[in-house]
């Protein structure tokens, strides 16, 4: 049992446990303080691996298994598979957090950025238009919007969706590099 003091937590053992009835006493050991920081540090630092390994073993969090219908669970799981280049995990997941919430608008952003990722063009084009359909303001999804339409040779409606991009974010270099290839 740990209670913070001083930028320390002083602790005690309590071998049968915390009370749980008011008036009950249980026998507490005081033992040796920890620094708060180290404690902090080494708890993220344990989550961190945690995370890693179970992401890395392909397994689902521990969040998900505590509560499958925790849709921020599957879309941060998402976007780590997304980072380890597990295009088909990341799909599923971002597909699992629309599922469960339908007007999450950054999980079919990037759901969409993953289909053109895989050379799925149309589901692209569609994810990315219900990512605007959402939120209007999410630059990012005119790109990805722009780069599926350039593919598909559209390249009026690629050049518009970068333009959208740009009155939203005038320097953005992903839509500045998708309009000058086209306008070459």
């Amino acid at each position: 049992f740990r209670l913070e003091r001083g930028g320390a937590l002083a602790s005690w053992a309590v071998p049968k446990g915390v009370p749980l009835r008011s008036g009950e006493r249980h026998l507490a050991v005081r033992v040796a303080d920890w620094d708060l920081y180290v404690h902090q540090r080494t708890l993220l630092e344990r989550h961190a691996r945690a995370n890693r390994e179970n992401v890395w073993n392909g397994r689902p969090i521990s969040l998900i298994v505590l509560d499958p219908k925790l849709s921020d669970a599957y879309y941060n799981l998402g976007l780590a598979l997304q980072g380890f280049h597990d295009m088909e995990g990341s799909w599923f997941h971002y597909s699992r957090v629309i599922t469960l919430v339908p007007r999450q608008p950054l999980a079919y952003l990037n759901r969409g950025s993953i289909g053109f990722d895989k050379h799925q063009l149309v589901e692209s084009i569609r994810d990315s238009k219900a990512a605007l359909i959402l939120d209007p303001l999410t630059f990012q999804a005119y790109v990805n919007l722009g780069n599926a339409l350039k593919e598909q040779n559209q390249i009026s409606a690629a050049l518009r969706a970068y333009d959208y991009a740009l009155i939203l974010m005038p320097e953005l270099p992903d839509a500045l590099s998708g309009k000058g290839l086209i306008l070459l």
